[in-house]
């Protein structure tokens, strides 16, 4: 996934990402320190000293996986491990023992490109994950990439609204992931234009009615002045940053 995606960017994951036919059992014995989330992407996760890694657990016949070189006649089963993927440039694998890449999606071009489409339509991955705004911006803020148009158009549409007012253990992750990259405002900016941020900090989307004397803050209303605050910061921090993004709130009452 996006393990394999940075590999080919020449950049250092911040993550790991595994596909392996071992079951949680199995990974357990492995890995005594393996947890476990409900309603999670990943079936485990193990926190590491250098980037946290994420196991999936894939059923691939262990007897083909195997044989060296027979994954390019099992395209299938790629797709397969595909299913819970949103974004074509998070389609590569990559095989450690072989030491080979591999593009089910044919993706690769996209990726020299810059370019952030789904996989499928926007309206499918939409369905799919109903935060697809939210994990759009996430990818934007990895990447800097451009993002498909007639994604955009979709996004524009402010699906999923509902899941951001209470958000679940994975949406708060991924925003604080968006706080902690070094888009951050560029990525805020974009949650702002497709509703998200007001549905997740009303509090600080309230900051756009507070304007500021101009001798003090020249780039306007407070909301501005918040969302500036995050270029500033030199080594991101989630406490940190969630401090900048709320430290005018009082304001807006």
């Amino acid at each position: 996934f996006n393990t394999a995606r940075e590999m080919l960017l020449f950049r250092q994951p911040q993550d790991i990402n595994i596909v392996t036919t071992a079951d949680l059992s199995q990974l357990s014995r492995l890995f005594p320190d393996l947890q476990f989330r409900k309603k999670r992407r990943e079936h485990a996760f193990l926190k590491n000293s250098k980037a946290p890694v994420y196991f999936y657990i894939s059923d691939f016949p262990s007897n083909t996986v195997r044989i060296p070189g027979i994954l390019e006649n099992h395209s299938k089963l790629f797709f397969k491990a595909l299913e819970p993927e949103l974004f074509t440039i998070n389609g590569f694998f990559y095989d450690i023992e072989m030491q080979k890449f591999y593009d089910p999606l044919g993706s690769f071009s996209q990726l020299k490109q810059g370019y952030i489409s789904t996989i499928g339509t926007p309206n499918q991955a939409a369905e799919k994950d109903p935060a697809i705004a939210l994990m759009v911006a996430r990818m934007y803020s990895d990447t800097g990439f451009t993002i498909d148009r007639d994604l955009v158009s979709i996004l524009k549409k402010k699906p999923g609204l509902e899941l951001y007012v209470n958000g679940d253990e994975e949406i708060i992750e991924t925003f604080l992931d968006i706080l902690v990259s070094k888009r951050a405002f560029e990525s805020l900016s974009l949650l702002d234009d497709w509703g998200v941020l007001e549905a997740l900090l009303p509090e600080v989307f309230r900051l756009k009615d507070v304007e500021h004397d101009k001798d003090h803050h020249p780039e306007g209303n407070a909301f501005l002045h918040t969302l500036r605050c995050l270029q500033c910061v030199k080594r991101q921090d989630k406490n940190l940053m969630m401090a900048i993004l709320l430290h005018d709130t009082g304001k807006a009452s």
